[in-house]
């Protein structure tokens, strides 16, 4: 069943961190797909790659332990002698770090002090004296310096007038604050380097778009990793913004072809968060389907949790998924089943025609499969067999793994449905080995959807049949179907050009990368050259079902 797992393929635009969440998901469940020793050898591949070196080492001690074999550990230059050198270096580099940054970080720290010392007296006059004392030891406290994860207690503005007020706060010494944030996350101190990379782009003048670019990408990895899923989805829709409208100081910096790529990077980063928040699927379909875009509050009043399509947005990110990453169907299909929404049937159809297009590439998807059986080929013979693999496939998928019996329930419905349009009479016994339940729990969930969907269908107890009324549709109703989004996409068409036009006009044509030349490194916190993100390959000894030794680039982090 190793074949359903898309863990190699995800971990290619992957940050390194978020990669060991696979593989600990795939350490979890070795023995349905991967033997554990091979699934700890690439974890301890991706590790030694990090400043994670007490994490490392205690991996290495997990695979001794298994039974790896020294000269398997010894082919991939791992033993404790040299990781315990590397540490001795990692801490030298980091006290090097802080003393660069010190003037910034000093300055922050006093301001919030300030900040905190400001709050409390306001407290105290609001609440009275009984406050007070409540907060005297607080407020003594005060007087030593807080860390950086205190930064929220000041604004953007209280951060610009703090660079202006201090001599000390160099251009150089914002550069080496990017250094020392990634140098954090690198090291798996994920809170302190979000808060120092929020500071970063808040204190740098735009001169390296790329770099706050690279930060940005960086805040929401912290975000993610700390699983901080509200916070997370404000990152994920600010990074989408600056990708897909970027400022007119930042236009430019990305080609198409990078804009592409850093889209294909958005989709596969946003699974943690489209499948970990209460509207993250909404907000996945949102973006692949902004013609169908919802308008779901938000869980919180103070931030948007879903994105509207609007006229300015086209089916850029579906554009993406079909020319770049069509693995992902899987996880839009999931989304469309099992968020109740009018348009899911419309959805679905056009899914179904990326499907088609793209068959020979997505063959061994048992979901993708199980929809092309129904759009595409109208072969619901192979239903029970598609939703057994669905649940099966499923279960081995760390986003989708607690989303296998809404997704199942929705599934037979929609089985059900194309089942009673292609056919009046339905036997029962034959229904139930379509629907992959049993006899007894067939007759019971027919009742049920029956009941709920208020369908005009009724079972008949003699012959034990589902007799199923239809009712033909108007041409009136097939006629707002077929043209129901061609006011979007004419619309959206004509605002694409009114933004190639005022940028053609805003950016200066020397300050636009060559549209031809090749991309650039994934930066920072991104697979590529340079850093960031992930290729499985396979590693000296290790089985064909292995996870396999994983090769990162760019920043990575997660330290116990």
């Amino acid at each position: 069943m190793a074949w359903y797992d898309l863990t190699p393929i995800l971990a290619g635009s992957l940050d390194r961190h978020l990669i060991l969440i696979l593989l600990h998901s795939l350490e979890e469940h070795a023995s349905e797909a991967y033997d554990k020793r091979e699934v700890l050898v690439a974890k301890l591949d991706v590790l030694v790659k990090t400043n994670m070196i007490d994490y490392a080492l205690e991996v290495l001690r997990d695979c001794q332990a298994a039974g790896v074999g020294a000269e398997r550990l010894r082919a991939g230059h791992v033993s404790e002698e040299a990781l315990q050198e590397r540490r001795e270096k990692i801490l030298m580099a980091l006290r090097t770090l802080r003393v660069e940054v010190a003037p910034i970080l000093q300055a922050v720290e006093e301001a919030v002090v300030r900040a905190a010392r400001q709050a409390q007296r306001a407290a105290v006059e609001q609440n009275g004296d009984a406050a007070g004392a409540e907060h005297a030891a607080s407020e003594d406290q005060a007087d030593e310096p807080t860390a950086t994860t205190d930064l929220s207690l000041l604004s953007d503005a209280d951060l610009q007038q703090l660079r202006r007020a201090h001599a000390s706060i160099t251009a150089d010494t914002i550069e080496a604050l990017y250094e020392y944030g990634k140098f954090q996350f690198d090291c798996g101190n994920y809170a302190e380097a979000r808060d120092v990379l929020r500071l970063y782009r808040v204190l740098n003048s735009g001169a390296h778009a790329e770099r706050i670019l690279a930060a940005q990408w960086g805040t929401l990895a912290c975000e993610i990793l700390e699983e901080h899923w509200e916070r997370a989805l404000r990152e994920l829709n600010a990074l989408r913004e600056l990708i897909d409208t970027p400022p007119v100081d930042m236009r430019g910096t990305l080609n198409p072809l990078q804009e592409l790529q850093e889209r294909t990077w958005l989709l596969h980063w946003g699974l943690f968060v489209f499948f970990r928040h209460p509207h993250g699927r909404n907000v996945l379909l949102d973006w692949v389907f902004p013609q169908y875009a919802s308008t779901a509050p938000s869980s919180s009043p103070s931030s948007s949790t879903t994105t509207t399509g609007g006229a300015g947005h086209t089916e850029r990110y579906l554009d993406v998924i079909e020319t770049n990453c069509p693995h992902l169907l899987r996880y839009v299909i999931v989304a469309a089943v099992t968020v109740q929404r009018k348009q899911r049937r419309a959805m679905l159809r056009d899914l179904a025609r990326v499907i088609e297009v793209s068959r020979d590439d997505l063959a061994d998807d048992p979901l993708v499969a199980l929809l092309r059986s129904m759009y595409v080929d109208f072969d619901l013979a192979t239903a029970p067999t598609g939703l057994q693999q669905c649940e099966e496939a499923m279960r081995q998928d760390l986003f989708l793994r607690d989303l296998r019996e809404p997704f199942l329930e929705h599934a037979r419905q929609l089985v059900l449905e194309t089942y009673g349009r292609l056919y009046e009479c339905l036997d029962m016994q034959v229904l139930a080995d379509k629907l992959y339940l049993p006899p007894e729990q067939a007759e019971k969930w027919v009742v049920d959807w029956i009941r709920t969907a208020r369908v005009d269908a009724k079972i008949d107890d003699r012959t034990n049949q589902i007799l199923m009324g239809h009712r033909a549709g108007s041409v009136y109703d097939q006629v707002v179907d077929a043209t129901r989004s061609l006011l979007y996409r004419t619309t959206a068409l004509g605002h694409a050009m009114d933004r190639d036009r005022v940028a053609a006009t805003e950016a200066p044509r020397a300050h636009r990368g060559p549209v031809g030349r090749p991309p650039r490194g994934r930066g920072l916190y991104r697979g590529g050259s340079r850093g960031g993100g992930a290729a499985m390959r396979a590693a000296p000894g290790a089985s064909a079902n292995a996870p396999t030794a994983v090769a990162s680039t760019g920043g990575s982090a997660a330290g116990r």
